[in-house]
């Protein structure tokens, strides 16, 4: 069961979240694989290709630790959904997926997917459509091929899930694509939203100390429409302040988790335990004490400020809907 925060006093900043409870255990003996198994630098991918950078950063953990706090199973992600204020979340676990994706500017070659569902409550005054956005997003995750032959290899032998195999593995270098599509409001029908979360070890073994991530975004035109550079500028403008929030969120949950793991001395190979936080259920979106969670020096020529929102706008904006911007191009 997850443990969810239930509510907050008028002068407490911080902002209620299901904190997920599943731990991808970290083994005695992890694989590891580095870049140099693919030869994609994923450092030049995104400024070769044309995708748009949110965020570039170096994170105060390793990638394995992210990979298995926030992507290796779904609800890593569901928590920082439910942080956005998002509700109503069916998720599935990564399955098999062997190919490219026609949106995907990259073209890089997936091997593993998984889909959600969810609404989206919307705030803006110019309600057209629902009062909740349906939403529904597939991602998609990219990694080595040795890593991905390993794990296939493990579900044949083994006859076990996706997930289940995944366990034991830490990629040291990944991307996950998620491609969002919006339901029941103004030109909604016109454009996906493909997001890129890219993310690179610094160096080697399972005890380094920071990683690198890359947050991308392209918006890919299903059909046209007059608006197109008015919705192009604003879902990026949108979504960069929402990486920025899910870096911050991703800096305390994982610090959370660790923290928890050495007070109890978890058994590594063995364990799958439950992680309460603080005592009270509740960590901050987007960081404590002004912090949003990015490294003090960020990549050069990426403007990334250790505090991009305030107090006031920090509680306000997670029930601020980015997909007004829609709306707001009429």
């Amino acid at each position: 069961m997850d443990k969810t925060a239930t509510g907050s006093s008028d002068n407490d900043n911080t902002v209620p979240l299901t904190i997920p409870t599943k731990i991808s255990p970290r083994p005695s003996a992890p694989h590891l694989f580095h870049e140099e198994d693919d030869g994609i630098d994923l450092s030049k991918l995104f400024a070769t290709r044309g995708i748009s950078v949110m965020v570039e950063t170096k994170l105060p953990y390793s990638v394995a630790d992210v990979w298995r706090f926030a992507w290796h199973l779904e609800e890593g992600y569901r928590a920082f959904l439910q942080a956005e204020g998002d509700f109503d979340i069916v998720a599935t676990e990564w399955t098999r997926f062997n190919g490219t994706v026609s949106e995907d500017k990259c073209k890089l070659p997936f091997s593993f997917s998984r889909t959600l569902t969810y609404l989206h409550p919307r705030t803006t005054m110019l309600m057209f459509g629902p009062k909740n956005a349906p939403t529904q997003q597939t991602q998609y995750l990219y990694l080595a091929e040795p890593l991905v032959k390993a794990i296939n290899d493990n579900v044949d032998a083994n006859n076990t899930s996706v997930v289940q195999s995944m366990y034991g593995f830490f990629p040291q270098k990944y991307v996950v694509l998620t491609m969002t599509v919006l339901d029941g409001i103004p030109m909604s029908d016109t454009f996906k939203i493909c997001q890129y979360w890219s993310f690179a070890s610094t160096g080697s073994g399972i005890e380094v100390s920071a990683g690198h991530v890359r947050i991308g975004c392209d918006v890919h035109f299903v059909k046209p429409t007059m608006f197109k550079n008015q919705i192009s500028t604003g879902t990026e403008s949108e979504l960069q302040v929402m990486s920025k929030k899910w870096c911050g969120f991703m800096r305390h949950m994982v610090g959370e988790k660790l923290t928890h793991e050495r007070q109890v001395g978890i058994d590594d190979s063995k364990h799958h335990g439950s992680i309460s936080s603080s005592g009270h259920g509740m960590i901050s979106a987007v960081g404590l004490d002004g912090e949003t969670g990015l490294d003090a020096s960020p990549v050069p020529g990426i403007d990334v400020p250790l505090d991009f929102e305030s107090q006031s706008e920090r509680v306000s904006s997670s029930n601020a809907s980015w997909l007004s911007i829609m709306l707001n191009v009429w």
